[in-house]
């Protein structure tokens, strides 16, 4: 029943972030526009980045690109920095 009740929840949830995903551009209200405008280059990172966990939204050139793109990534997240070395 609990579990029911979270899958009911998520579904909707996740239908109302995919119609907010889809409306245009020009329909979106100011706040809207600021929010895309500020997540686009994080969505643009976190795609070349992280492949995705669900097939269906696997992309053959997305699957090309991470190779290079998330290896780099992960090499340069975990290489300690100057400042961390002494810790």
């Amino acid at each position: 029943m609990f579990l029911s009740k979270v899958k009911n929840l998520l579904d909707a949830k996740r239908a109302i972030s995919e119609e907010k995903e889809n409306k245009p551009f020009e329909e979106k209200d100011l706040l809207e526009k600021i929010e895309y405008c500020l997540l686009y280059p994080f969505q643009i990172a976190r795609k070349l980045t992280i492949l995705p966990c669900e097939e269906e939204h696997y992309d053959k050139y997305q699957t090309f690109i991470w190779p290079f793109t998330g290896v780099l990534f992960m090499v340069w997240a975990i290489q300690p920095t100057p400042s961390m070395l002494w810790v």
